[in-house]
């Protein structure tokens, strides 16, 4: 069956409030007969106004409305949505409008008000922040004029299904490519922005410069032409990069607007597009207590929107995960010696032994690199002072498990194992360098 166009028409405020009034006098006329004919008079004359008002609202019915949705957006990111109002009455008219987008998305409650001229189309714009990543649709559009005298209230809605995709914040990712573009990858926390130089494989010869490696010095090179000569390396290709997602309880916790799966899934996203440029092939896989979805052998820069696509519709579970399982999972699937970067936020050192013994599978093939955010508010509340007995109680808990923390994290590097704890703001660059610093040495 195929969808039309809803209208509504509703009481304004300003009619129920002259409505009390004619109530009153109602009331009064069943004591005072002399009343009758004045509320008649009433009456007659706001219900002929009403009447006449309403007509004005028919011009409503000639409006049409086009919203240019885009097929995706980027996380947390405020986002404008145009759309266009072709008014094709005779009428000058002021409407509210408002479309169904979920409520996760800041904003998306808030309507517009639009002032739309006789015979004339009018451009305008929904600000909206979506907060949740995956697909959604949006199915309906409102709008909500009043009538001339303001007596009335019509409310027009149109179908529309109209579907658009959530993504990680390639913004992010569009930001790197300036900068690296520029070689200003520095000011977001990148220090080994230069790729020429770094790595094992030798790739050409140059002139010395200030600031370079003596040992790199080619001293044969040198003596024919007369001037320092270096060796300039590049980096191993053909690698593997996996990752290993997170997608349980632990990752559900909220930072600077959106969730710890979010700050990985957009630091996972930005480093796969380096790894896919440098050559690598780039495996993800997403888990709790089951895993929850994979790729593997993702390459070339085409990848990058596959790769996209995959991490839209990853979300956290309010369950256990099962890094044991993982990562035996993986050792299954990923036989290639690579490198392995696991985002999670186990903070207990109840798994301490198990992660001993997860390393030792692991073995030589695969270099493990686990990524943890460490919760800035946590930090914040151990520094406050003043506190009552709730709070203080309160404090020691998280004095505890900041602790419990740190020493995790402490014997996990005494076991050799690689550990990056960081917060969300700086997630994205220490992930980055610890991948060039992994490669540069050849420890892929």
């Amino acid at each position: 069956m195929k969808n039309r166009n809803r209208i509504f028409i509703l009481p304004s405020g300003r009619l129920i409030i002259l409505s009390f009034p004619l109530i009153l006098l109602t009331l009064a006329s069943s004591f005072v007969h002399s009343l009758t004919v004045p509320l008649l008079v009433c009456a007659a004359s706001t219900g002929l106004l009403a009447l006449l008002d309403l007509l004005t609202l028919t011009a409503v019915k000639q409006l049409n409305i086009r919203l240019n949705n885009a097929p995706i957006y980027s996380i947390n990111r405020e986002t404008e949505i145009p759309f266009q109002i072709e008014n094709r009455s005779s009428a000058l008219l002021k409407i509210q409008v408002k479309a169904d987008f979920p409520l996760s998305w800041e904003g998306g409650n808030e309507s517009i008000s639009v002032r739309t001229a006789p015979h004339q189309a009018v451009e305008s714009k929904l600000t909206i922040r979506p907060e949740r990543r995956g697909l959604f649709t949006i199915t309906t559009l409102y709008l909500r004029a009043q009538s001339a005298i303001g007596f009335l209230i019509i409310q027009k809605q149109i179908p529309i299904r109209q579907e658009c995709r959530i993504a990680p914040d390639i913004e992010k990712l569009n930001e790197f490519l300036r900068l690296k573009r520029t070689n200003r990858l520095s000011r977001i926390g990148i220090v080994n922005a230069r790729f020429p130089g770094l790595g094992s494989e030798f790739e050409s010869l140059r002139d010395y410069q200030q600031g370079d490696d003596a040992k790199r010095i080619d001293w044969k090179a040198s003596t024919r032409r007369g001037s320092p000569v270096i060796r300039n390396y590049e980096m191993e290709k053909s690698n593997e990069l996996t990752f290993l997602l997170d997608c349980g309880r632990f990752m559900t916790a909220e930072q600077e607007g959106i969730s710890s799966l979010d700050h990985a899934v957009n630091a996972l996203l930005l480093l796969s597009a380096i790894a896919l440029q440098g050559g690598d092939a780039v495996n993800i896989i997403a888990y709790s207590n089951r895993i929850h979805g994979e790729i593997y052998k993702v390459r070339g820069r085409g990848g990058l929107s596959r790769i996209q696509s995959f991490l839209a519709g990853c979300n956290a579970e309010y369950t256990e995960s099962d890094f044991n399982y993982a990562i035996q999972y993986m050792l299954t699937k990923v036989r290639k010696r690579g490198l392995v970067f696991s985002f999670t936020d186990i903070i207990d050192d109840n798994y301490l032994e198990e992660f001993e013994q997860l390393t030792k599978r692991i073995g030589p093939r695969q270099k493990m690199v686990l990524t943890l955010l460490r919760d800035r508010r946590l930090e914040e509340a151990l520094a406050l002072e003043g506190l009552d007995s709730r709070q203080i109680a309160e404090l020691s808990a998280a004095r505890d498990l900041y602790l419990r923390r740190n020493r995790f994290i402490d014997s996990l590097r005494l076991r050799g194992m690689e550990v990056i704890d960081t917060t969300p703001g700086s997630l994205m660059a220490d992930t980055i360098n610890r991948y060039f610093a992994l490669k540069s040495r050849n420890r892929i």
